[in-house]
């Protein structure tokens, strides 16, 4: 057994496996809930140096890729109903469009993609982008044309019109986008923003994606036929699951990527997904705990590569910004009644590390975990829980409903939120598990609950976690404090200065008890065979853009 490039190991783990090393580990695009090490909150262990991986050889060209999918896909299209769109439009953007670049968490670096050179306005308002030659598949009706400045207009814009998610950027700053010439695209910002290029902004993995203009309005043939000019085409699937995607000779990067294609099984049941990893029928496998990977190094030994890291995904209780949730005090005595602690060891055996308003693998800008505001929004009292919530006049006879979905461990989650909230006595009632389709688009998109828990996505920036607690949002949250603060840090483009302004919004967002409590990022543990090469780790979602991998068979 092999690892490689840990960021962060339990200190229960023993010396001998520590000896060992560890490793980063991909991220699935379709997870409802970057890679980091350290920051904000309970350190839940100690992190421990990574070692280089081993060199690995000459890439072989061909071979397919087996991996699980977890969910499947109503359709391909990224502007379906609603936020129900947000699973297929993460799978099409990084597996079917080309993007103009990319931020990847470990460094906040652009990367240029399709897009070459990049000026910025001294203001910080317009941004300049020279794009490179690249062509869309051959396809009718595009038929293998060049790649144009006027598809990026016609992309956005239609992004722009219908996001699954409101992201603050594209709806409330970016005010046009041109073509300049045929390789010029102009982003023209009604104010400076600092985040321009990540992930939750203009370089979003979903409406950064490059679609032709002669279908990007035609919903027909983005459900079943997309057409893009990414690194894998669509060759087929099974009513949305099993997926099969097979490379794109011309694509911008001649000679790759090295595969021929990426079969996906479809494996909702991570019982299931562990016993297909073991077949060999998936070539790796993620969402593991400590427990299920030490199972798999005993039978597998040298075979597997394995991995342990802090996550960028966080678990959160959300509540409605409606009686009784509306009152602050309300609010505290709900977040006095959360053991943290306890629901990390319940779903992750203790893996994982207190999550404040942000995600604590976002360690440039994550509070100090001394910080005087992020301890006492970690703080566990109930019999103080009880005391705020009876001052505040709670309704203790009222039956509060907290909803959440079939998606993964979240029906675990909520049953142990319920159950805390219940010691202090509030009559929390849990109906059946939602369809994560149907909970993402009739529950969380309108905001129609009291409340709801649920794994967010793995944000790579710290805009979009930040962004919640601002209007429009799901909760109806709307404080001019708290947008102040959110909106002083986007305004601020020195990045030193930035980190400021973010650390002091997020004290901001403790101090008013926003109704978005957030509780702790687990420790993702992987696995994949030893002979899957060329795996990028330890850099966020960009290792999902990877076109380096092999099979070494």
């Amino acid at each position: 057994m092999a690892r490689i490039n840990d960021e962060f190991m339990r200190q229960r783990i023993t010396r001998r496996r520590l000896l060992q090393g560890a490793g980063g580990t991909a991220l699935g695009a379709a997870a409802i809930a970057t890679v980091g090490c350290g920051g904000g909150g309970s350190s839940g262990g100690a992190r421990t140096p990574g070692s280089t991986a081993p060199a690995e050889g000459t890439p072989k060209l061909g071979g397919i890729l087996k991996q699980r999918q977890q969910v499947g896909y109503p359709n391909f299209n990224p502007f379906g109903p609603g936020i129900g769109a947000l699973v297929q439009g993460l799978f099409v953007g990084f597996a079917l469009y080309d993007h103009l670049f990319y931020v990847p968490t470990d460094t906040g670096e652009v990367i240029p993609f399709l897009g070459t050179e990049f000026e910025i306005a001294e203001d910080g308002r317009d941004v300049t982008v020279t794009m490179g030659e690249a062509v869309f598949w051959d396809k009718p009706p595009v038929n293998g044309r060049d790649v144009r400045a006027s598809d990026v207009v016609a992309s956005y814009e239609r992004f722009k019109e219908q996001i699954p998610l409101g992201f603050s950027w594209l709806q409330e700053v970016l005010d046009s986008i041109e073509a300049r010439d045929e390789r010029t695209v102009v982003f023209r910002q009604n104010r400076p923003w600092a985040w321009f290029f990540t992930a939750s902004n203009a370089g979003s993995p979903i409406s950064s994606s490059i679609i032709p203009q002669e279908i990007v309005g035609d919903d027909d043939a983005l459900d079943s036929d997309p057409i893009g000019s990414g690194k894998w085409m669509l060759a087929g699937h099974d009513s949305g699951q099993n997926v099969k995607l097979r490379k794109f000779p011309n694509w911008r990067e001649p000679g790759r990527p090295y595969l021929e294609g990426v079969d996906y099984l479809y494996a909702p049941d991570n019982t299931l997904a562990q016993s297909a990893f073991s077949a060999k029928d998936i070539d790796t496998i993620t969402g593991l705990n400590s427990r299920e990977l030490e199972d798999l190094e005993s039978r597998f030994g040298d075979e597997i590569v394995t991995s342990g890291d802090l996550q960028r995904d966080y678990r959160c209780l959300m509540l409605k910004n409606e009686p009784p949730f509306d009152d602050p005090e309300v609010r505290r005595g709900i977040n006095l009644a959360l053991n943290r602690d306890e629901i990390r060891q319940v779903l992750n055996l203790g893996d994982g590390e207190l999550a404040g308003p942000l995600p604590p693998a976002h360690t440039a800008f994550v509070l100090d975990e001394d910080d005087p505001d992020l301890q006492e929004y970690f703080r566990f009292d109930p019999a103080e829980s009880r005391q705020v919530l009876e001052a505040a006049g709670f309704p203790f006879d009222q039956e509060i409903t907290l909803k959440y979905s079939n998606f993964s461990d979240a029906p675990d989650l909520a049953e142990a939120v319920a159950q805390q909230l219940r010691v202090v006595g509030i009559n929390v009632k849990l109906p059946g598990a939602e369809d994560i389709i149907s909970w993402l688009s009739n529950t969380l998109g309108p905001g129609d609950f009291q409340m709801t828990s649920f794994t967010h996505l793995a944000y790579e920036d710290p805009s979009l976690p930040l962004s919640f607690y601002v209007p429009p949002n799901f909760m109806g949250y709307d404080d001019p404090e708290v947008t102040a603060a959110f909106e002083k840090a986007a305004a601020t483009l020195d990045m030193a200065e930035r980190v400021e302004a973010t650390k002091d919004a997020q004290r901001v967002i403790i101090q008013k008890m926003s109704p978005m409590l957030n509780l702790y990022s687990a420790v993702n543990y992987s696995a994949r065979w030893d002979y899957l090469k060329g795996v990028i780790t330890g850099r966020g979602s960009f290792g999902l853009f990877n076109s380096g991998a092999w099979l070494d068979k």
